[in-house]
C-alpha cells in the first residue's frame, strides 16, 4: 500500500489483513482470551512462523525504541544527532526499512 499510494489516488486505504482469510476458513482466528490480551500477534506468529517472525520480533521492537528516544529527546534528556551521522531533527526517517 505504501509503495502504490501515489498511483491510487484515494484519500484513504484500509488494509484488512488476515481477515479474509479467517471468513474463507482458511485459517483460524486465535482464542478469545489471547484477542482480549492483546496476544492475537502470538497466535499468528505461531501459525505462520516464516513469514511473520521478521515483522513481529525485529520491526516490532523498533517502533518502541523509537517511542522511547523521541521522548527523552523531547525532554533534552538525549541530543539528536547530527545530519552527518544520518539524523536531523524534525525530519522524518522510517520506522522499518523498505526492503521485505
Amino acid at each position: 500500500m505504501h509503495e502504490h499510494r501515489e498511483k491510487l489516488h484515494v484519500p484513504v486505504m484500509a488494509s484488512v489483513g488476515q481477515a479474509f482469510n479467517i471468513l474463507a476458513g482458511r485459517q483460524h482466528q486465535a482464542p478469545q482470551w489471547m484477542r482480549e490480551h492483546g496476544l492475537e500477534w502470538l497466535f499468528r506468529l505461531f501459525q505462520e512462523p516464516r513469514r511473520l517472525w521478521r515483522r513481529y520480533l525485529v520491526y516490532g521492537a523498533q517502533f518502541p525504541i523509537y517511542l522511547a528516544l523521541d521522548a527523552l529527546q523531547a525532554k533534552g534528556w538525549l541530543q539528536a544527532r547530527s545530519p552527518s551521522n544520518g539524523f536531523e531533527r524534525n525530519s522524518p526517517r522510517p520506522l522499518f526499512s523498505q526492503k521485505h
